[in-house]
């Protein structure tokens, strides 16, 4: 304890420390503490401050007589100082004042008085009240000219009981638990407003303490990611890819989808403290690597899955010769349409050779159909198309039949060939 300025004191020659008018709130621990060049030393002194209750002094001396002849009356007094009540303590119990007949002489030239009778019993008959005498004129009639036929004065038999009462009830203690649902404080009154007293009753028999829950919330829990993100592999550009994360915790979990640093879009749904979470990749063109993470107030988590692309077989798909077998004239076009999807190798074969070896005016256009300007029936044969790529291969044939022209003669006997255009071929049965 620090010694206020304000407060005073006086430190003596001796060190030793002394105060005038103290209270309660000079209970305390003072430290003494006593230094030099080999050292400290400290002493403590525990000073509780107690209510002080009121002692009486002693009785001052009578008064004088009321009356210089004739039955008078004097006092005398006494305070509630010694010591006075001080710190909440309780007062004096008693008559500060007494009083006492008295008699200097008698009247020669006044009827006299009889003796006053005895006090009447106190009233009421526990503390402060009254009681009375009384005394009557000795010529048996009203003739006394001084004085009254009764007194009354102040009295005190003993004190009242004093009932005992509760005390306003305390603040709430601390809840004994954080969290959960076994947290509990109280508060408690006591039977001192007043104490009982005098052969007082006590308080009644009610609880002098209440107890009630606290802190129900549940406790926290940090977020935990229950159901991960599964690897997913696709082929082809025109599938959708979900993924699923669910996590748990209290209070409930935020769950945000990663791309590296770039936060995605998604969507969640709740259900008490557990968040699922859907992340839609449309038509993934890449391999991708996403992470889920699930935040709270109580901790972190994080999983992470992988988007593969794989490629598909090759497939080839006819446009236009979409049989087995095809049948073209001599000298025009060779066009089997085909297209090819998902290869990284294309040959063409005619019966089961290179093409390009047999035929090296044959052009392979980009989606991977075939082109022979002005065909002989030395194209007759099988043509086969052979795509690969790393998922595996695909092969296609076509039986190609090239027949020779029909000629006819002209009006002058000359012999001549029809006049056959190139969209007319195309659009013969035989293309």
């Amino acid at each position: 304890a620090r010694v206020s300025s304000s407060s005073p004191h006086t430190v003596h020659s001796d060190d030793t420390l002394s105060f005038l008018n103290i209270s309660i709130s000079h209970s305390g621990t003072y430290t003494c503490v006593a230094e030099n060049e080999a050292g400290t030393t400290v002493e403590e002194a525990v000073v509780n401050v107690a209510a002080v209750d009121g002692q009486w002094s002693e009785w001052s001396s009578w008064s004088s007589c009321s009356k210089d002849c004739g039955p008078g009356y004097h006092t005398r007094t006494r305070e509630c100082d010694n010591p006075a009540p001080s710190l909440n303590g309780r007062k004096c119990e008693g008559r500060s004042e007494e009083r006492e007949e008295c008699l200097i002489e008698e009247c020669s030239d006044m009827k006299k008085w009889s003796p006053w009778s005895e006090w009447s019993t106190c009233d009421p008959s526990c503390g402060l009240g009254n009681h009375t005498r009384t005394r009557t004129c000795l010529q048996g009639d009203d003739s006394c000219e001084e004085g009254e036929s009764s007194e009354t004065a102040l009295c005190y038999s003993k004190p009242c009981p004093v009932h005992g009462g509760w005390s306003e009830w305390s603040s709430w203690s601390t809840c004994s638990e954080e969290c959960g649902n076994e947290g509990s404080q109280t508060r408690s009154r006591t039977c001192t407003n007043p104490r009982p007293a005098h052969g007082g009753e006590r308080c009644e028999e009610e609880e002098g303490e209440e107890r009630r829950p606290c802190n129900q919330h549940q406790c926290p829990e940090a977020a935990k990611i229950v159901t991960h993100p599964e690897d997913v592999e696709v082929t082809g550009e025109d599938d959708d890819v979900t993924f699923t994360c669910a996590a748990e915790g209290v209070p409930s979990p935020v769950i945000t989808w990663f791309e590296g640093d770039t936060s995605l879009n998604s969507i969640s749904t709740a259900i008490d403290n557990r968040v699922t979470s859907y992340l839609r990749i449309y038509q993934p063109t890449e391999a991708r690597i996403i992470t889920c993470i699930a935040r709270n107030q109580a901790g972190t988590d994080l999983a992470s899955a992988q988007l593969f692309l794989t490629t598909p077989p090759p497939v080839i798909t006819p446009k236009h010769a979409k049989g087995s077998e095809l049948v073209v004239k001599e000298d025009v076009d060779l066009i089997i349409d085909w297209e090819v999807e998902y290869h990284t190798e294309l040959e063409w074969l005619f019966n089961d050779r290179p093409i390009s070896q047999l035929f090296p005016e044959a052009l392979i256009l980009v989606n991977g159909s075939l082109f022979i300007q002005d065909v002989t029936r030395f194209h007759t044969g099988r043509y086969d198309l052979v795509a690969t790529n790393d998922a595996g291969s695909a092969r296609r044939s076509i039986y190609v039949t090239v027949e020779g022209i029909f000629f006819s003669a002209g009006p002058t006997g000359s012999v001549t060939s029809p006049e056959i255009t190139r969209s007319q071929l195309l659009a013969s049965p035989y293309c």
